[in-house]
């Protein structure tokens, strides 16, 4: 009896979710553009308000908990409107150059937490006179290097 849930259960989850695993890597990869990595989120969302049954409405209700608590997404949001050009930084509340710092912006915690991981090794105990222009340059250095291994 548990096998043939087991079973009914993985071929439910590789029929409503096997997109899931591509999407986490877009989202966390390195260089991705706002509008590209919203894009992907907002196909995700889509394909959940798709899933069929009652683990679907469940799962719809999480993802639209979720989505509701986090308030800056409405902004990001317009944002991104503005970077492909479907509407004016003026229309946002928002100066051009504010605007254009978020091209790049990360919608995951993953570059954020590989920063401070490579930040941990610049920013030692044992540094005792590390000036705020040297910490500038080796941070240029390690992002420039960054973008070169990959």
């Amino acid at each position: 009896m548990q096998k043939k849930s087991l079973h009914r259960d993985l071929v439910f989850i590789a029929s409503n979710f096997a997109n899931f695993p591509q999407a986490i890597t877009s989202l966390e990869k390195r260089g991705e553009t706002l509008v590209n990595n919203l894009q992907v989120f907002n196909k995700v969302t889509d394909d959940i308000r798709k899933v069929p049954g009652d683990v679907g409405k469940d799962i719809q209700g999480k993802c639209e908990r979720v989505i509701l608590a986090n308030k800056d997404l409405e902004e990001i949001q317009n944002i991104a409107k503005v970077l492909k050009g479907s509407c004016n930084a003026q229309d946002i509340d928002m100066n051009i150059e504010s605007v254009a710092c978020f091209g790049y912006a990360p919608v995951t915690s993953a570059e954020v937490e590989r920063s401070f991981s490579q930040l941990k090794h610049i920013l030692s105990d044992r540094r005792h006179s590390l000036t705020p222009d040297n910490l500038k340059k080796m941070l240029v250095i390690m992002c420039n290097q960054a973008t070169l291994v990959i």
